[in-house]
């Protein structure tokens, strides 16, 4: 799918070049392989999910142990990149791809073809670059479309990392902390699952 940018959208999609090394993965083997976190949400679950939405999806790595499980998922990528600059994680049976930002998706005017009500949302350091406001806005759009479950790997308003932090209320998600992350200021899962 292609979201007809606005002028604001247009600005946002023109800077993935800044970004492009979490889609064609060209210097960053690590990037070819999903993060640690993914494989314990997938445990945790609920046998009605059945669509996996990741925002700001990159080349997709998180994506793979949901490719590779036993269930069957419908995968749906989002981000800011031309896909046709992606060097996609795996090979993909059915990924269905949309250009857009966080703040595209938060706009009123913006509608899901679907209802979220058996889908998984998930981030990976990407409503950090977006403001508080926004997140919760984020939130608050997939809830009104039906989501009740979420995985945001996100770095904690402690870290007041310069870049940004998660900045939706924490006291409402469980968390993860992964072991295997290795940066000077480590992200955590906040999760919630119903």
């Amino acid at each position: 799918m292609f979201i007809d940018f606005t002028d604001k959208e247009r600005v946002i999609q023109d800077s993935w070049k800044n970004w492009s090394y979490y889609a064609d993965c060209k210097e960053e083997q690590w990037l070819m392989k999903p993060s640690d976190w993914v494989t314990e949400i997938l445990k945790k679950l609920p046998k009605n999910i059945d669509t996996v939405y990741d925002f700001g999806c990159g080349n997709g790595r998180n994506f793979i142990p949901f490719e590779k499980s036993d269930r069957k998922f419908k995968l749906k990528g989002y981000d800011i990149h031309p896909q046709e600059e992606i060097k996609w994680a795996y090979n993909f049976v059915d990924i269905d791809y949309t250009r857009a930002s966080i703040q595209k998706v938060c706009e009123e005017s913006y509608k899901f073809l679907d209802s979220l009500e058996d889908s998984l949302v998930m981030t990976a350091g990407t409503l950090m670059y977006v403001t508080p406001e926004t997140q919760n806005l984020f939130l608050k759009k997939m809830q009104d479309n039906f989501c009740s479950n979420f995985a945001f790997f996100e770095h904690e308003p402690e870290s007041k990392r310069p870049d940004g932090v998660f900045g939706m209320p924490t006291k409402s998600f469980n968390i993860i902390k992964p072991a295997g992350y290795s940066q000077k200021s480590p992200g955590v899962v906040y999760y919630r699952l119903s």
